[in-house]
């Protein structure tokens, strides 16, 4: 009895050790998938984290171009207004130009100034004529810089333009990789 008890004690010893085996190994396999289970979700932490990033540059990319296209408008505007003065100012020129040649130009002003009765009636005239050249003088100043003006306008709208694309392709970007990561 002694030898069938020996045997069965060597048994049981072989079966708590084989046990004893697979408990640490089920330990081991439980830490292991506590490990991914942390891994998991400082993963899912740090996507959300992306996630909200890209959702808050979507929606800032949103404003930004919300706002260039009213400055485009504004812009556009603006450039309207400038063309439509140029264009004014050029026909005022045009025709105070004209209105000079059909009356002699330089020499009319000369001959006008000799026909004077009277050195009261030449200074008068002299003075006239001398406000009549500012007045010329100031009106093609005046269309100088409206031409400037436009030509500065025309530069910002195109530049507008351009940032409005690159901010287009930027917020399509963002989108796309809002796709990705969801």
């Amino acid at each position: 009895m002694l030898s069938v008890s020996a045997s069965r004690e060597d048994e049981l010893r072989e079966e708590q050790a084989i046990t004893s085996q697979q408990l640490d190994a089920t330990y081991s396999r439980m830490d292991e998938l506590a490990y991914a289970k942390s891994q998991l979700e400082n993963e899912i932490s740090e996507l959300d984290s992306n996630l909200v990033s890209v959702m808050v540059s979507i929606d800032t990319l949103k404003g930004d171009i919300d706002n260039k296209e009213v400055d485009i408008i504004k812009t556009k505007q603006d450039l309207a207004k400038a063309q439509k003065a140029r264009d004014k100012q050029y026909e005022s020129m045009k025709l105070r130009i004209q209105a000079l040649y059909e009356q002699g130009g330089d020499a009319a002003w000369f001959q006008m100034m000799l026909n004077s009765e009277d050195l009261s009636e030449l200074l008068t005239r002299a003075e006239n004529t001398q406000q009549m050249y500012e007045q010329d003088r100031e009106s093609l100043q005046k269309y100088a810089r409206t031409i400037e003006e436009v030509q500065k306008l025309e530069d910002q709208y195109e530049q507008e333009k351009a940032d409005f694309e690159t901010m287009k392709e930027e917020y399509e970007a963002q989108q796309s990789n809002l796709q990705y990561q969801l």
